[in-house]
């Protein structure tokens, strides 16, 4: 029999200001009486308007909320393009004639604010001359305090467009997938009889990786400062090679700081719950329980915002970049993905009785927009991790284990497919230990898509990154294969088909099973195999992000309501830039270091070995040859930089810094790395690998 008791205990002091920073439901019972607030819950629960009248009193309640816990200021919070939070502070009070001062917090001033549109990433959607932007509270977003100092400011989570209509967030698509996933999902189940759910939601579960290091190191390195990532350094003596640091023992310094993020994490609802040392040295990772998807990815970027700040106060800088330390793991952003209904919250648990209907309308979306969804994590940080034999490839596939791989192949053969729930007891060989029975499916790390038990993780998003745009495309592609299976179900069932759920599921599994992978995503096997089956292979973000302009794409996008044609191709040109950008200023800065810090400490060399009359010509050839080497690969860095001055046009462009500069970029590190190697550690004016990532944790 399963242990499903479950014990309960008070909580320590640390937990017992839970949601203290933040408007959730246990909070507004203390602010509205019981006819509002069950008004409000119901307007949540169903995603329905609030109505004028109601927005004053939510409002009253919130303002009240505010002056309890010491906020001067209100501020919507907002998800531009550039890929972080934004957002500007608005006094809360107003002034009589008489010059005293009360709190105020008109109902408009809670619906929305106005920054400039024009000065955020938009595609040209908003030039300086048309600049006016809007932020428009989003109410299913929980309202939070935010804490900087002594400052104390009520942040409303908001979306952000364009006085023109047009979007120019992560947030609103988001929104926008939710509920073409729950329109077309709610379409299936009334296709197949089912009129009893009434509500859909997807959540997720966001694994956020990142690296802790001394922060006087991290002002002594001006490519960290930057560009979020090391442009030279050699490897350290010892590495990850012993695989020794994950899981293993935290020191009490970072211990400490870890434990006072979550804390903080915990005063504004974010229920995190997992801590642990990462592979590699100095590497770190957190994650928080699963929660609806757009408040989970509103959380992630507030904890990301936090984790910052208060490794600072620990003497510590909180590096989020995907690959800060060449040649070590980088830092990734799991997104473990699923849907369900007001009834049935999970889809994908193999119990459920429509996983397979959920299953392959995402084998589907995943088969048919693989190129999208590798877009949707393309970025330039990413571009150092994804393939390196530490995170997925840049081949989109599904792992499903062999017992859903079984459910699939019974399924498609006609046979009775529902799920086998035998999973074995194991013996360790010591009879005290308690009974154990493992896992339906084994853990599949080199897939960029595996199911685990309940759900999908998507292994192949950043660990910088805006989680809003990859579970967009998870939604949307979903949302568009469900509005197929429910035009299918239909037909079926109109042409008299018995069980016209299974007829229409066993052929789309059956049409797009090539998409499924069990084995090593890492192997250059799968890549010839891949090529086979047509799975396209992006290895990079100047390729991947040319599926944006597919017309596929656009109509999904389109067909769904996600984004309309101008705001996929602002999006388009956005990402583009955002990549252009990215190389051109880790350009600039290699170049800079090389001349002012590496070329001086290698004459310094040179001029010590003189000195002290040493026999050692050959080390001063060593040297000599690869000064010249850095400054022949340093006059191509600097005709580079000035050839893509003159290419206008973001995709060639793009291309140009994937196939041109990171080439060249490459040549200089390797010349300025192996004169580290020779150069005195006293001449040597950056911190090196060693004391940035094996000093943090003694």
């Amino acid at each position: 029999p399963s242990i499903i008791a479950f014990m309960a205990a008070p909580v320590p002091p640390s937990l017992q200001n839970f949601g203290s920073s933040c408007f959730n439901k246990n909070t507004m019972k203390n602010y509205f009486d019981a006819p509002t607030y069950n008004e409000i819950i119901e307007t949540l629960d169903y995603k329905t308007q609030f109505s004028e009248e109601l927005i004053v009193k939510y409002a009253e309640g919130a303002l009240k909320w505010a002056v309890d816990n010491g906020c001067t200021h209100i501020t919507h919070v907002f998800q531009p393009l550039s890929g972080s939070m934004a957002e500007k502070h608005d006094i809360m009070f107003k002034i009589d004639s008489n010059g005293c001062v009360t709190s105020s917090l008109k109902p408009f001033a809670l619906i929305s604010g106005e920054p400039d549109g024009s000065s955020f990433p938009n595609g040209g959607t908003r030039p300086t001359h048309a600049a006016r932007g809007n932020t428009v509270w989003d109410p299913r977003s929980l309202l939070t305090i935010g804490c900087i100092g002594e400052a104390r400011t009520l942040r409303v989570p908001s979306i952000f467009a364009g006085w023109n209509g047009i979007t120019l967030d992560f947030k609103t698509p988001l929104l926008r997938s939710e509920q073409a996933l729950e329109t077309a999902t709610l379409a299936a189940l009334r296709a197949i009889g089912d009129e009893a759910h009434t509500r859909v939601e997807s959540h997720c579960g966001l694994e956020q990786e990142f690296f802790l290091i001394d922060e006087k190191y991290y002002k002594a390195r001006p490519d960290l400062m930057t560009t979020g990532r090391t442009l030279l350094g050699t490897d350290p003596s010892r590495g990850q090679d012993h695989s020794d640091r994950y899981f293993g023992w935290q020191a009490t310094r970072v211990e400490d700081c870890i434990y006072e993020m979550e804390q903080e994490f915990w005063k504004i609802g974010i229920p995190n719950s997992t801590r642990h040392r990462e592979v590699a040295p100095a590497q770190y990772e957190m994650a928080p329980l699963f929660q609806a998807a757009n408040q989970a990815n509103d959380n992630n970027l507030m904890m990301m915002a936090i984790m910052k700040e208060v490794a600072k106060k620990h003497g510590l800088t909180c590096l989020l970049h995907e690959k800060p330390f060449a040649k070590l793991n980088g830092s990734g952003k799991h997104n473990n993905w699923s849907f369900g209904t007001n009834i049935e919250r999970n889809f994908f648990s193999p119990k459920s009785k429509y996983f397979l209907l959920a299953t392959a309308a995402f084998v589907r979306g995943v088969h048919l927009y693989g190129a999208l969804l590798r877009s949707s994590v393309a970025t330039s940080g990413n571009d150092h991790r994804l393939g390196g034999h530490e995170a997925p490839p840049g081949i989109m596939s599904i792992y499903v284990g062999d017992e859903i791989n079984d459910m699939i192949d019974r399924a498609i053969a006609g046979e009775d497919a529902s799920y086998r729930d035998d999973c074995k007891v194991q013996s360790f060989g010591v009879n005290y230990l308690p009974v154990f029975r493992k896992q339906a499916s084994d853990r599949n790390r080199t897939s960029p898509i595996a199911f685990c038990g309940n759900r999908f993780e998507f292994r192949a998003v950043g660990s910088s990154v805006n989680t809003g745009w990859s579970t967009t495309v998870l939604n949307a592609i979903t949302a568009d294969s469900m509005n197929y299976l429910a035009e299918e179900i239909q037909k079926a069932k109109d042409a008299g088909d018995k069980d016209p759920m299974a007829t229409v599921v066993t052929a789309t599994l059956k049409e797009h099973r090539d998409v499924l992978f069990n084995g090593d995503g890492y192997s250059e096997e799968w890549v010839q195999e891949a090529k086979k089956r047509g799975l396209p292979n992006l290895p990079n973000t100047a390729v991947a992000l040319a599926a944006m302009d597919d017309p596929k794409v656009e109509e999904m996008f389109t067909r769904t309501g996600v984004l309309s044609k101008e705001e996929l191709q602002a999006r388009t040109f956005v990402f583009y830039e955002n990549l252009c950008l990215d190389v051109i200023t880790e350009l600039r800065c290699l170049t800079n270091m090389c001349y002012k810090l590496v070329l001086p400490a290698a004459y310094r060399q040179l001029k010590l070995m003189i000195d002290s009359q040493a026999a050692v010509e050959q080390n001063r050839e060593q040297i000599n040859s690869l000064v010249a080497e850095l400054h022949e690969a340093l006059d191509e860095c600097i005709a580079v930089d000035k050839e893509s001055e003159n290419i206008s046009e973001n995709v060639a462009k793009a291309n140009f810094m994937q196939n041109r500069v990171r080439p060249v970029m490459e040549r200089a590190r390797n010349a300025a790395d192996s004169l580290e190697h020779l150069v005195d550690k006293a001449s040597w004016p950056l911190p090196t690998y060693h004391e940035m990532l094996n000093t943090v944790n003694k």
